[in-house]
């Protein structure tokens, strides 16, 4: 069995291969063209997602700061609070004492 192609029929093979071939290109370029943009709005969401964990970090350092300073002015006020504290029982240790020896000395007078 010997087949025999015309040239018109080896003519209308080779311009649908030719188109077969463009439709090939079409189609990647357009694949590729998506992923370019795709790739496009990915960088832009790093990005955005990037100058977000900046403000985040800059935002906890200061808060983290002030939490430091907070936390020496509690300390401050917590000890001079015992101080005082101390310094109030002694006084009304010694008025009660001074009241007592007086009620004592009055009764005895």
């Amino acid at each position: 069995m010997v087949l025999f192609i015309t040239p018109q029929a080896f003519a209308a093979q080779k311009v649908s291969t030719q188109q077969q071939a463009r439709d090939k290109i079409n189609q990647l370029s357009k694949l590729e063209k998506a992923e370019k943009n795709k790739l496009f709005r990915n960088q832009q969401k790093l990005e955005t997602t990037s100058g977000n964990l900046k403000i985040s970090k800059n935002q906890y350092s200061n808060v983290e700061s002030e939490l430091n300073n907070l936390e020496r002015n509690l300390a401050n006020a917590t000890r001079e609070f015992n101080s005082t504290d101390a310094h109030m029982k002694d006084r009304i240790r010694q008025i009660f004492k001074a009241q007592r020896t007086g009620m004592f000395e009055l009764i005895l007078s």
